[in-house]
């Protein structure tokens, strides 16, 4: 969140995964941009810091933990139904790497999905948002597929 005010501008990144991914997308996200093109003056920025000690320095990639997932859920019946608690955005490479390794779309609720398409015209000028080819690897139809992302 960037929230300005008249005590200055903050950052609030929340939790999150601050990797080249991260970082290449605020460097390139207009919303931190005046209208010189130049970078707005950031007074502070809120990072949550959960991890951010020596002993949790060996996280996996994001794509290994897409993949890890995808093989414990390999390993369930056909017919098993999984439920995916997504309260926040950030799950775009899961959703698409299960629609690929289950040839399938994954449901999220008709709310989530117009946020999705909401993004859609943004992400054509801004990494900084959630990717617009998410859309093709969704559906907002419960009945049709056993993988749902929860909110």
């Amino acid at each position: 969140f960037l929230i300005q005010g008249d005590n200055g501008t903050v950052l609030y990144t929340g939790d999150l995964r601050a990797d080249s991914y991260f970082l290449d997308g605020i460097r390139s996200c207009r919303h931190l941009l005046n209208a010189d093109g130049e970078f707005i003056d950031i007074r502070r920025i809120y990072l949550d810091t959960t991890f951010a000690r020596p002993s949790h320095i060996a996280f996996p990639s994001k794509e290994e933990s897409v993949t890890a997932l995808i093989d414990v859920l390999r390993g369930y019946d056909s017919q098993t139904c999984f439920r995916i608690k997504c309260n926040i955005l950030g799950y775009e490479p899961l959703w698409i790497g299960i629609a690929n390794a289950f040839r399938t779309q994954v449901y999220v609720s008709p709310a989530r999905y117009d946020l999705y398409d909401a993004f859609a015209e943004c992400t054509q000028s801004s990494s900084c948002l959630p990717s617009a080819n998410v859309l093709q690897y969704l559906m907002s139809d419960p009945e049709s597929t056993r993988f749902h992302g929860m909110t």
